[in-house]
């Protein structure tokens, strides 16, 4: 599976990548930022907002965004990222990624994993 990533990397932290089917279709994007959970900053920096359109789904796109996302905080010298999740502990488990605790949410519950890069 191709898997074509193009990387905005500014000055700052928050950093996107993108990831496109053949020449021109977008089809997912996932964030480095600060502070994605309120009141956890210990944890920074996060991967955040993974999205795959539903339309290119199970191809293995979340994956190679994630991977891409994560050579990308590697090379900017991170060396730990963290995230939180209701629904796709398995795709990041996948990836590498354990669970480190849990919490309830306006009662849904939710997992923070970490990865080590």
């Amino acid at each position: 599976m191709p898997c074509w990533a193009r990387q905005l990397w500014p000055h700052n932290l928050n950093q996107t990548v993108s990831g496109k089917a053949g020449a021109v279709q977008p089809v997912g994007m996932v964030a480095l930022c600060l502070d994605d959970l309120e009141g956890r900053p210990e944890l920074n920096p996060w991967l955040a907002g993974l999205y795959v359109d539903p339309a290119h789904r199970d191809r293995g796109y979340g994956l190679c965004l994630i991977s891409e996302l994560e050579a990308l905080a590697h090379n900017a010298g991170i060396e730990r990222l963290s995230l939180y999740t209701a629904e796709a502990v398995g795709l990041y488990a996948k990836a590498g990624w354990t669970t480190i605790e849990t919490f309830q949410k306006k009662g849904k519950p939710f997992s923070i994993m970490q990865k080590k890069l």
